[in-house]
């Protein structure tokens, strides 16, 4: 079943984060994900969730979406993007 990993995303360092999302993809990419929305621009319709950028990945399952995210690969581009940017980031199993 699918997992999907959310990330609401406020950049504070453009260069950093610019490293960062020009590497990322191919990571994704190779624990099986896509990209369902990147950099998306949030309309908060209700509640008072104030969400910058949205990001959604889909994976074909939460082991991957997880492998993904413990990955020798991603981990440095993790440390990258903690430099450039602020998130939240939650992963959704769907069912």
């Amino acid at each position: 079943m699918a997992a999907h990993v959310l990330v609401d995303l406020d950049v504070t360092d453009r260069d950093k984060f610019k490293a960062y999302a020009n590497a990322v993809q191919d990571t994704v990419t190779t624990y099986g994900g896509k990209y369902n929305c990147k950099w998306g621009y949030p309309e908060t319709l209700e509640g008072e969730w104030e969400a910058h950028r949205i990001v959604m990945i889909e994976f074909p399952s939460l082991e991957q979406a997880k492998q993904w995210w413990d990955s020798d690969e991603y981990r440095p581009l993790k440390a990258l993007r903690r430099e450039g940017s602020t998130a939240r980031i939650i992963l959704v199993d769907a069912p």
